[in-house]
């Protein structure tokens, strides 16, 4: 896929590789398919969408994740003294 695709979503396959029965013989056997979704932060400074895979289970990668350090600031409280 060229790098600058503009993928939201692609399905690809799982094989794993077998015991081989014949010498020198390479098997692999399809094990799964799954469904990989691209991260849907939009990098407003640079006018796209971020390239990297979403975490699984969620809308954004790992570096985008809502509430992570790195993107917001930690909430202070005051007691009101």
């Amino acid at each position: 896929m060229p790098p600058r695709a503009p993928w939201i979503t692609f399905t690809t396959e799982v094989y794993e590789k077998i015991k081989p029965v014949v010498r020198g013989q390479v098997t692999y056997r399809f094990v799964r398919a799954e469904e990989v979704n691209r991260c849907e932060k939009v990098l407003e400074d640079k006018g796209r969408r971020c390239r990297n895979e979403a975490e699984r289970g969620s809308k954004f990668c790992r570096a985008h994740q809502p509430g992570d350090s790195k993107q917001e600031a930690p909430a202070i409280f005051s007691r009101g003294d």
